[in-house]
This record gives C-alpha cells, sequence and structure tokens, in this order.
C-alpha cells in the first residue's frame, strides 16, 4: 500500500434464516453515517468491496426478521460466513376505552425483559390498531398511554402472541 493511502479490504457473506438464505440488505456504517449497502442474492450472498479497513457498525436486515446490528473491525482476511436472522415475533392489536370505542394516537411503549433487546415506541392509528415490528421472541413490558385515560401497563406480556387489545379507563 503507497505511503498516506488507506488498505481496503472485501466484505462479504451470507444471510441466513431459520429455513434458510435470506433475500435482505447488509450495511456498515460509521459515526451515525450509512456508508456502504448490499443486496443480498437468492442464496443469501452479499459481498462489499474497496472498504477502508477500520471499526464499523454492521447492520442486516431481511422482511419478516429482527434486524441484525454488530460492532465490526474490518482487517485484511476479515471474514463474516454466516448471519443467522431471528424471525421477528410481531406484536398487534386494539387499543380502546372499555366499551371498546377505539383510541386514536394512544401512546405504547415496548420494553424487552432481557439484556441486549431493546424497545420501542409507537401510536395506535386509524380506528385504534397498532403494530409493532422487528420485536424478537420474549417476554416484554408493555404500557400503554392516553390523554383522559388512566395507563396500563403488563408485565411479561410473551412474543409471539395473536394480539394483545388493551382497554383504558
Amino acid at each position: 500500500t503507497p505511503p498516506g493511502s488507506q488498505e481496503k479490504v472485501r466484505l462479504s457473506g451470507r444471510l441466513l434464516g431459520s429455513r434458510g438464505p435470506l433475500r435482505g440488505h447488509v450495511e456498515l456504517w460509521r459515526g451515525g453515517r450509512l456508508l456502504r449497502r448490499d443486496r443480498t442474492d437468492v442464496r443469501g450472498t452479499f459481498a462489499l468491496g474497496d472498504v477502508v479497513k477500520g471499526d464499523y457498525q454492521l447492520r442486516a436486515s431481511a422482511p419478516g426478521h429482527v434486524t441484525a446490528r454488530r460492532p465490526l473491525k474490518l482487517r485484511r482476511g476479515t471474514s463474516l460466513g454466516a448471519l443467522l436472522l431471528e424471525r421477528e415475533a410481531p406484536l398487534h392489536g386494539f387499543v380502546g376505552d372499555r366499551r371498546g370505542r377505539p383510541i386514536v394516537g394512544a401512546r405504547i411503549f415496548v420494553a424487552a425483559q432481557r439484556a441486549g433487546v431493546g424497545g420501542l415506541e409507537l401510536r395506535s392509528g386509524a380506528g385504534g390498531f397498532y403494530l409493532a415490528r422487528g420485536l424478537p421472541r420474549g417476554r416484554y413490558r408493555v404500557r400503554v398511554e392516553a390523554l383522559g385515560f388512566a395507563p396500563l401497563e403488563r408485565d411479561g406480556l410473551r412474543l409471539p402472541r395473536r394480539r394483545w387489545d388493551p382497554r383504558l379507563e
């Protein structure tokens, strides 16, 4: 490598789910900026060429699966092999009052009860319905709030489940 230039490497691997190869995306991030992105082929294969050696955040995603995020040190000879993505366990349902009327715009907070899994916040939409995607299987604490109603909190809500329809009073 000539003086003053930065050595570049190639990063490749496969994106897999529990049932085989996945069509999705693999991204390299640094300092909050997306630097490179590649789409996987039918075999789940991806390749990112001419990447400067260094420290990155790797994100891998595919429809119906939890996005994987992990730190990555790219050096000469770095090989990822296969990245296994976990199937998502979406949480969905209807937020209503005690008479079953929809509450639009209710705030829903979903927090994982295991270390290393983040949470999310969303609002119920038209007709009081909501859908939280990208959650891995596990137990969650869910809190629902809406103006004019007492908050409702449920601990140990296990995903996957068909649906959860909280009623606020």
